[in-house]
């Protein structure tokens, strides 16, 4: 009886089992790649959170220097959630979306990001998965926070600026500076992305 080799079998579609995990892992990582920020190259990087670190006591304080009506409150285990109140429209939709809280201090205030009761540096750096994946942050830097706060409407650039300096010559603010480009041109103003994006297309 002759036994013919499957044309199949030959060459690099051939693998032995450990090729075959390369091969698979390799494709695996070329699907994940889609999920890869443009920036993760530079946010995992432990080397971001090196310098200076300020305790959340005192950057509570600071905050709530440029931003009186913010509140903190006891969040996950060993971190603070941070709180600032809705505008009319953001109360609206609270109130007619159907799954808004029956705290009236929920109803009143947006959750607008947390810290963790500790020191924390200027900038972070975030975890990553086998697949190369960014997970979560590893390091919460204290600039993260102020970019929430941005967002959320809750402080100005202008004032940021002036509570905790300008890194616009820091070699780690490639992040900042692409989050903070609606805010920088309007310095003095508080707004939230949506508002922004509204008032350009009118």
């Amino acid at each position: 009886m002759l036994f013919e080799t499957d044309k199949r079998m030959l060459g690099d579609s051939h693998l032995d089992p450990r090729e075959n995990v390369i091969k698979l892992r390799e494709q695996c990582l070329k699907l994940a790649s889609r999920y890869i920020t443009e920036d993760q190259a530079e946010l995992q990087k432990e080397g971001r959170s090196a310098g200076a670190r300020i305790s959340h006591t005192e950057l509570l304080k600071r905050l709530r220097k440029i931003c009186p009506q913010l509140t903190a409150r006891e969040g996950s285990p060993g971190n603070l959630a941070l709180y600032y109140p809705r505008n009319s429209d953001e109360l609206y939709e609270a109130l007619t979306d159907g799954g808004y809280s029956t705290d009236v201090f929920f109803i009143f205030n947006k959750y607008v990001g947390g810290m963790p009761k500790e020191e924390l540096p200027e900038w972070g750096y975030v975890d990553i998965d086998t697949s190369l994946i960014a997970t979560r942050e590893h390091i919460r830097g204290w600039r993260t926070i102020l970019i929430g706060l941005l967002l959320a409407g809750a402080i100005s650039y202008a004032d940021t600026v002036k509570e905790f300096g300008d890194p616009a010559l820091d070699p780690r603010n490639t992040v900042w500076m692409k989050k903070t480009l609606e805010w920088r041109e309007s310095p003095h103003k508080k707004f939230t992305l949506g508002q922004y994006l509204k008032e350009t297309r009118q």
